[in-house]
């Protein structure tokens, strides 16, 4: 299985990390030779493993995920949870860790515009951090919490106005539909594989298009029917995801490739 070609498509540029890119390089290399099938995780995933690796795409099967079966604490919770993370509400939430790709960028530049206008909500940001940006200073309308267990991750999304999903590149992004299971309203980049998470449910902006992002923010900040619309658009779409389907798929694929693998043909 391949979850993303991203340490190809976006190797770190640091001088000191060109040996940990060749290595990279050269496992997905030996698994792109030696595979009979690769499963993928979305069609992005499936499309780039084809552009980048050079493997037929009848080799290749698309496994789509699901969000987790997860045990969703109690609502009774949420005013401790919050409180001991300094959290208040109306918040904007984004999960994920600092890396290049999750483009958390776009959302430092589309903010000041979301605080001027609403001085009250907060941006919070859930994922691991480098202990220097950890320790750095930020703006008032902004709480950085770095590592959170999965019950307190619950509680975000459940309690968050909006959640965004910035990222540049995706292998499925999977906190899209992690925070639709918990009826979460999702804005994502309009890139790689999140529409496939997001579908119809969630509102898309161009991953650069910060001036986009603080009016998206804005309109569900502001607008109530908005927000329960993309709240219940985001219940029915997380539904349409089963770890049931990935699993069929996944023997399905399996048993293609040990056919092919018996018959000494390659998979069709």
């Amino acid at each position: 299985t391949i979850q993303d070609v991203a340490p190809l498509v976006l190797p770190d540029p640091r001088r000191r990390k060109f040996l940990k890119n060749l290595r990279w390089r050269r496992r997905y290399g030996f698994t792109a030779r030696r595979a009979d099938m690769i499963l993928a995780i979305s069609r992005f995933t499936r499309d780039e493993v084809h552009r980048v690796l050079g493997v037929p795409l009848d080799r290749i099967r698309v496994t789509l995920l699901a969000a987790d079966d997860l045990r969703i604490p109690p609502a009774e919770r949420d005013a401790e949870a919050l409180a001991r993370l300094g959290v208040m509400r109306p918040f904007v939430l984004a999960v994920g860790a600092a890396d290049r790709r999750k483009n958390l960028g776009l959302l430092e530049r589309a903010m000041p515009r979301v605080a001027e206008r609403f001085p009250d909500v907060r941006l919070v940001l859930a994922g691991p951090r480098r202990r220097a940006a950890r320790n750095a200073r930020e703006p008032s309308w902004q709480r950085t919490l770095g590592f959170v267990s999965e019950a307190d991750l619950m509680t975000l999304y459940r309690c968050a106005r909006v959640v965004v999903a910035p990222s540049s590149y995706e292998g499925f992004g999977l906190p899209v539909l992690e925070a639709m299971q918990l009826g979460a309203p999702v804005i994502a980049a309009r890139a790689t594989s999140l529409p496939e998470a997001g579908g119809e449910a969630a509102v898309y902006v161009e991953p650069e298009d910060d001036a986009g992002l603080a009016i998206e923010i804005g309109r569900v900040l502001e607008d109530e029917a908005v927000f329960h619309a993309l709240r219940e658009a985001s219940l029915a779409q997380s539904a349409r995801f089963s770890w049931d389907e990935t699993a069929e798929r996944t023997l399905a694929a399996f048993d293609d490739a040990v056919a092919a693998a018996a018959t000494g043909r390659q998979p069709a």
